[in-house]
């Protein structure tokens, strides 16, 4: 009986020491925290964001079994500065036509605009595949770019996570999936 007492206590223990997860926040670390992985694709260059009313940063590294990664911006402009700079985010990437799927056919981009918290967020994967059609990659190292016109906003969010294979599965509501990834990797 105690040997099983130990037992579950060394899992218990096991399990809460595995799933911790580490956040900061600031743009002191931003600089930084853009040079891992493909985060440079999607977040813009701490330079450019120097005629910003105001920036927030959050970063949340969670730790499980395998380490994932979630870095958010939030860029507020002045009214005649939002709609240029707003134009400006989003003739920058090249967003994919069409939805992205794994090899197990799970969903792994969407490539409609997407509707949460007030925002509009288009999709971008951070890897290399230039027709974004068939990505294992995509969902494991992605990104959103958004903008709320009523609060003059602009949003960049990274996610990198080696172990997921999907973001939904096909024919998923997008909006859920969305809002459940960026409550679950930036707590917002």
């Amino acid at each position: 009986m105690k040997r099983i007492f130990a037992l579950a206590a060394a899992v218990l223990l096991l399990f809460s020491l595995c799933s911790c997860s580490k956040t900061h926040s600031g743009m002191e670390h931003y600089a930084e925290d853009i040079k891992f992985h493909d985060a440079a694709a999607i977040l813009p260059d701490p330079d450019s964001l120097s005629d910003c009313k105001d920036t927030k940063y959050t970063y949340k590294h969670s730790y499980d079994i395998f380490d994932t990664y979630g870095l958010a911006l939030f860029a507020e402009y002045s009214g005649e500065d939002y709609e240029s700079k707003k134009e400006e985010a989003l003739d920058s990437y090249d967003f994919p036509s069409k939805d992205v799927f794994s090899v197990m056919g799970y969903m792994t981009l969407y490539a409609k605009p997407v509707s949460c918290n007030g925002y509009t967020f288009r999709a971008l994967p951070a890897g290399n595949n230039p027709d974004y059609t068939y990505n294992d990659y995509a969902c494991k190292s992605f990104g959103y770019v958004g903008y709320n016109d009523e609060e003059r906003k602009i949003a960049y969010f990274y996610f990198y996570d080696p172990d997921r294979d999907e973001i939904a599965e096909k024919g998923s509501d997008a909006e859920t999936a969305v809002s459940y990834l960026l409550t679950e990797y930036i707590d917002w």
